[in-house]
């Protein structure tokens, strides 16, 4: 009886869960360097923390990375119409490119809600009675939903990188968009009640 047929999927899958694993390892430890690098170029003194009843803005980094969402939905919009095309190396850039803005997107909103957590006043009645800390809350929320998005897309790519999606099977391609183009919705809800609420 011949096994190697029924083995050499199993080596792949294995080989596809390895290489999937660390580029995961590789993008995160990416996206904390930066972070960290962002941290110490623009710190944050602790002189400046501003006060209960005095209005902050929001930081540039929230639109710089709001930005970036949109650029990683258009991203994966090109590369969907390039799959259908057949067309795979644009297809692969473009997903390549998604992948950059994605990393760049959760390391620079992790940046901002750093400033947005220094900025917070440390009283109980702050913290129980201010926008600031509802402000918080839905941007971390937001945050850890694009982690998750992030890990989906990786894989979606990686998935591409292997030949898996051409014009008559791209689902994959589809759902990572459409998870993209709902969170990009959400943040800029999410936007609309910093807006106001700060």
């Amino acid at each position: 009886m011949d096994t190697s047929s029924t083995t050499q999927p199993r080596r792949t899958a294995s080989g596809f869960a390895v290489r999937l694993f660390q580029t995961i390892v590789v993008v995160y430890l990416l996206v904390f360097s930066l972070t960290w690098g962002l941290t110490k170029i623009f710190p944050i003194d602790a002189k400046t923390v501003v006060n209960a009843d005095q209005r902050i803005h929001l930081p540039l980094a929230f639109w710089i990375s709001t930005a970036l969402l949109v650029w990683t939905s258009v991203l994966l919009i090109q590369a969907q119409g390039f799959v259908q095309r057949e067309k795979q190396r644009p297809f692969r850039k473009r997903m390549l490119g998604a992948v950059c803005a994605g990393a760049l997107f959760v390391s620079i909103q992790s940046y901002a809600l750093w400033w947005l957590l220094a900025q917070q006043e440390r009283t109980a009645e702050a913290v129980t009675t201010g926008s600031r800390a509802f402000v918080f809350v839905l941007a971390f929320l937001h945050a850890m939903h694009v982690s998750v998005a992030l890990l989906f897309l990786l894989y979606v790519t990686l998935k591409s990188l292997d030949d898996r999606y051409d014009h008559e099977y791209y689902w994959g391609v589809t759902a990572c968009g459409g998870f993209w183009h709902v969170l990009g919705a959400a943040w800029m809800a999410i936007l609309m009640v910093f807006l106001i609420a700060l």
